[in-house]
């Protein structure tokens, strides 16, 4: 467990990540992630602020305060800060790189392959523990879905014994105060009276 715990924030600190042999790429360093989520909520923030606009766009009051211009404007802003954002990303991977050369040149060498060796065999053994997950819940899914069947298969002979036994019971109680129908009513109707 403490090895595990380890690897995992070996893999999380040092921005690594476990790939495939058929993959032909390098891994990308954490940075490039975080560049490119902020990139994809700027990206978003414009689209939807350039959505916003056009249907203000037609107004009276949006012509009155020039959103057009202040649109265009904006949209500038915004990939200035794009690029900005692209060229801070891109010195942040150069000095994260240039130090790993520098200062731990034997981690890079010799421990960084072994815990990427290490992450891929957890990586491939995490496809097959996935792989198993799918067939027992199919197969817990199925199973579950045929006891069903059969507990509402059995219990439909006590549902219906119940349904007859309260016909029965009914018919019983119809018979039995049949005699005394006429009484009851007038009871009744007078009560009514009564009360109104």
């Amino acid at each position: 467990m403490k090895s595990l715990i380890l690897a995992l924030s070996l893999l999380f600190l040092t921005g690594t990540h476990g790939r495939s042999f058929l993959q032909s790429d390098e891994p990308k360093p954490a940075t490039d992630d975080v560049i490119e989520a902020i990139s994809e909520a700027v990206d978003k923030a414009v689209q939807l602020g350039s959505e916003a606009v056009k249907t203000l766009e037609s107004s009276d009051f949006a012509k009155h305060i020039n959103v057009n211009e202040k649109r265009e404007a904006l949209k500038a802003k915004f990939a200035h800060f794009h690029h900005q954002l692209e060229e801070y990303g891109a010195t942040v991977r150069e000095q994260v790189d240039k130090e790993l050369q520098e200062k731990y040149p034997v981690f890079k060498e010799k421990a960084l392959p072994i815990i990427k060796e290490s992450l891929e065999r957890l990586r491939e053994y995490g496809w097959g523990v996935k792989k198993d997950f799918r067939t027992f819940t199919s197969e817990f899914f199925t199973s579950l879905r045929k006891d069903a069947i059969q507990f509402f298969n059995n219990l439909r002979p006590l549902g219906e014994g119940l349904r007859d036994k309260f016909r029965s019971e009914a018919e019983i109680v119809r018979t039995g105060l049949t005699p005394y129908e006429a009484e009851l009513r007038e009871e009744y109707e007078k009560n009514k009276k009564k009360s109104d």
